[in-house]
């Protein structure tokens, strides 16, 4: 999938409806279930929150020719970044971009309109959501807004990849200040889509815990 520019819920709908025949997952409807909900939700999360004048560019790879399996995806925008949209409302995130980027991992934190994977129940927990799904899988996930770059890194044993703690600075993990800021935002992640099954199921389980979630609760994929 070469990199385009989304501008509008029109051109979001056509980048959704295009990715199984882009990146060739007919025949794998839970890895393709998995891939439209994460481009989803950050396409949205530009268009809603970044103030882009451009919108947001999007690429993405599916890795069939080579062990694992796995979709790579990239989002980026050139708006106002993170520590700007949630400084107004979350006087932590004004501190640092370092402190941006941490908090606006956590779930509900950030806020969410209806939209195609919008709904009451996963409001201001996308970022979350899409973490988790690049984890339990066995995928990075990675985050840049301003001067800091967070990165999860893989798990480096299948058990450890079943165990997501909802602070993101206790899991295993890069956190980089950079010299020359990124004026906007960068998410990147990776899918391992021979290890995502029953992908409903596996959102539904991931937001009952969301709503149940308390400070020291590890949330465990079975």
């Amino acid at each position: 999938m070469v990199w385009t520019r989304v501008g509008d819920a029109h051109s979001l709908r056509s980048v959704i409806g295009d990715i199984s025949a882009l990146l060739h997952l007919d025949d794998d409807p839970d890895a393709l279930a998995a891939v439209r909900y994460c481009v989803s939700e950050l396409l949205r999360n530009v268009l809603e929150h970044s103030g882009a004048i451009d919108g947001a560019f999007v690429c993405a790879h599916n890795f069939t020719t080579t062990a694992p399996n796995r979709v790579s995806i990239a989002v980026a925008d050139c708006g106002h970044g993170i520590r700007e949209h949630l400084g107004g409302v979350h006087p932590g995130a004004a501190r640092s971009d370092h402190d941006a980027v941490t908090l606006a991992l956590l779930p509900g934190i950030t806020g969410a309109r209806p939209g195609m994977y919008g709904t009451p129940d996963n409001a201001g927990a996308g970022l979350f959501i899409t973490l988790c799904i690049a984890k339990g899988s066995g995928g990075y996930f990675f985050l840049v807004s301003g001067k800091a770059g967070y990165r999860q890194m893989r798990a480096n044993h299948p058990e450890q990849q079943s165990i997501l703690k909802e602070d993101p600075k206790l899991e295993r993990h890069n956190l980089w200040d950079f010299g020359h800021p990124w004026l906007g935002t960068v998410v990147a992640l990776e899918i391992r889509t021979d290890h995502i099954g029953d992908f409903d199921g596996y959102f539904d389980w991931i937001g009952r815990h969301i709503r149940q979630r308390s400070a020291a609760r590890k949330i465990k994929f079975t």
